[in-house]
């Protein structure tokens, strides 16, 4: 039997996000994005309401990544496969099209990817997991989709989500990394020239679902850990209330922050 190639169809809507729907789980969604959320723009093709191009790729993407590699005013796409070396990457055009197809060959497998952000809200490159490699990194992309590996560390268990936020208010953003078969929680930093991997949990298994950082004040990095410890406490149940968990938790990440401080000079 033939395999189906990725099919997705991009809302044409002037200053709206772009989304994604695909057979099935196109209608299952129309009735979700119809309940009007906060951050809900107007998608659904009602009456001819918005318009929708579709574009058909090849049968091995089975991932879409929505960025703006050229910066430029338009949305760009990587489409690419958990299980192989390489991406497509189309390029946005005024018209809400894609075009200038070009496929290109990575060093590693991506499985996740996720846009790192400055303090001031620049794009300062883009973290990825490889659970096939066993890694986690840093990546950029050029003017043309092709992506160029900054930094990357390797790891003894499977990385997959990632979490982004500035936890120790520096400028520079941490990465939170978990997985279904990842040895429990860490986060990493970034030095001049790697990446080095500091531990919260260990020997335990933790999954926390990807988690979408925001840029816009409407929400503080501490609200960002917290929210993302009550998904962990959720998962997990460890303790009776979650008070109890975050106040656990953020003990053991401040003692951890301490540990790695300079010794201040006796005071005369």
């Amino acid at each position: 039997m033939k395999p189906k190639s990725l099919n997705f169809r991009i809302s044409n809507f002037p200053n709206s996000r772009i989304e994604f729907f695909g057979g099935i789980l196109c209608r299952i969604l129309l009735v979700v994005f119809l309940i009007p959320l906060s951050k809900t723009f107007p998608q659904i093709p009602i009456n001819g309401f918005c318009k929708f191009n579709s574009y058909i790729v090849e049968p091995s993407y089975t991932k879409i990544f929505a960025l703006n590699f050229n910066n430029d005013s338009y949305n760009d796409l990587i489409l690419f496969n958990p299980a192989l070396k390489k991406i497509l990457s189309l390029t946005g055009d005024p018209n809400g099209n894609f075009s200038q197809k070009k496929v290109f060959e990575l060093p590693i497998e991506i499985s996740r990817l996720q846009t790192l952000f400055d303090s001031k809200h620049n794009v300062i490159g883009y973290a990825f997991t490889s659970r096939k490699g066993l890694t986690a990194g840093i990546m950029n992309f050029s003017k043309d989709g092709k992506a160029s590996l900054l930094k990357k560390i390797k790891f003894q268990s499977y990385p997959e989500n990632i979490s982004v936020s500035d936890i120790n208010w520096d400028g520079e953003p941490e990465i939170l990394i978990s997985g279904s078969a990842f040895n429990g929680l860490s986060y990493l930093s970034q030095l001049k020239k790697e990446i080095k991997e500091n531990k919260i949990v260990e020997n335990e298994v933790i999954n926390i679902p990807d988690i979408v950082p925001e840029f816009k004040g409407e929400k503080t990095p501490s609200q960002r850990m917290r929210a993302c410890l009550y998904v962990l406490w959720e998962q997990n149940k460890t303790t009776k209330t979650f008070e109890e968990f975050y106040r656990t938790q953020m003990e053991k990440l401040i003692e951890f922050i301490k540990g790695k401080l300079e010794p201040r000079e006796n005071e005369e």
